[in-house]
This record gives C-alpha cells, structure tokens and sequence, in this order.
C-alpha cells in the first residue's frame, strides 16, 4: 500500500521513481500495489488527473471515496492517450494474478469452520512476531510533534472512553481485522449539543 506521505513535495502514490522504478525495478516486487483510501485526491485535489497519475506511477488498485468515477477516468485518459492500454492491462493482470495464487476463483468464501481461529493465541503470537520485526523508529524534531503532545494524548483519551463498555482499545483489540482503527460514530460531537472546553491534556470531554 502507497501511504499519504509525500516524498520531497509530490505525494508517494504519484512517484513511478519508487512504486514502480524502485520497488518492481530494483526490490523485485511482484505483487501489486494499491494506494490508501482517499490519497490519490491528494495527488491533486479537484482534478481528473490524479487517477492517471496514480495509475501511471504504478498504483494498481485504487482505494478512492465512491464519489470519484475512477473507471470513467480511466477509459478517458486511455481514450486520450494520456495513459496507455498496457499500462491498465498490467494493474488488473497483477490483481487477477493474485487472486488466482490465493484461490478465490476455486473457492471465492472462506471456510466458516476456521472462524474460531481468528483471534487465537497463536494468531496473536504471529502478530506480535510481524510488528516487533516490522517497526520503525521515528525521530522526533522540532518540526514534528511529540507523541505525547496535548492534541495526540486528547485523541487518544476521547476515542478510549468512547469505546463501547467491555471492549478493549489496546494492541490486541477485538478481533476484526482492519476495522479496529475507527473511532465509533457514537463518538461523534452531537449538532444541538455544544462542545465543553477540554480541562486537561488527559481529561477532555466530547459533547
């Protein structure tokens, strides 16, 4: 996955010298590469250009808001010649190939019978394994805020005490794959209330 980070000033998801050049060229990735959700708008926001763009640089799948017509962007760059078939034969070859490698064609559903597994103490172990081996060490400047900065430890204190009662916010959450990030909708300002001012770094409270 290409993240939001820009890489000198142009955005990650937009640079064929690192997804494609770098990555499939020097590092031999063979899979494919999708962008984050919503990141290609950042490309350049407003226009129909960052889809090809995207593409163009190696983006292969793109997570982008439904309100973008990322097919109809597509067939018009591809019908203008600002991209070139090959190139989008090539994003859904690598898509389909893997697909074919993880046997969905043969068998689209996974097995109900291994639902238990999910969440097993092996399965954390693994997990544990994956992010002590894949971590990165920032260094904090003075350009960038710390950690514990009063606007991060407020974000953190709201959506822990917005959590539904006896479900954990912690490394090993609930169990849902994927979805553990999301702050729940309760935990969103009502319109008709008005917000009260935080008291503390560690005590601020959501209307």
């Amino acid at each position: 996955m290409a993240s939001f980070s820009s890489w000198g000033d142009e955005k990650v998801s937009a640079q064929r010298a690192l997804l494609t050049d770098l990555l499939r060229g020097s590092l031999g990735f063979d899979g494919f590469v999708v962008s984050d959700w919503g990141a290609v708008d950042q490309i350049d926001p407003g226009t129909t250009g960052a889809v090809r763009r995207a593409v163009d640089a190696g983006i292969d799948m793109n997570m982008v808001p439904t309100t973008r017509p990322v097919m109809w962007e597509v067939a018009h760059a591809v019908e203008t010649g600002a991209l070139s078939m090959a190139r989008v034969d090539e994003a859904a070859f690598r898509i389909v190939r893997v697909k074919f490698m993880m046997g969905l064609f043969e068998t689209p559903f996974s097995d109900p019978a291994l639902l238990a597994e999910i969440g097993s103490e092996e399965h954390r172990a693994l997990a544990r394994r994956a992010v002590s081996e894949s971590l990165v060490l920032l260094k904090t400047t003075a350009r960038s805020p710390s950690p514990t900065s009063r606007r991060s430890s407020s974000c953190g204190q709201r959506r822990r005490r917005c959590w539904p009662p006896g479900r954990r916010l912690d490394s090993d959450d609930d169990g849902r794959p994927g979805r553990s990030w999301e702050a729940p909708r309760s935990c969103k300002p009502s319109r008709s209330a008005p917000r009260k001012a935080p008291q503390s770094s560690s005590t601020a409270t959501v209307g």
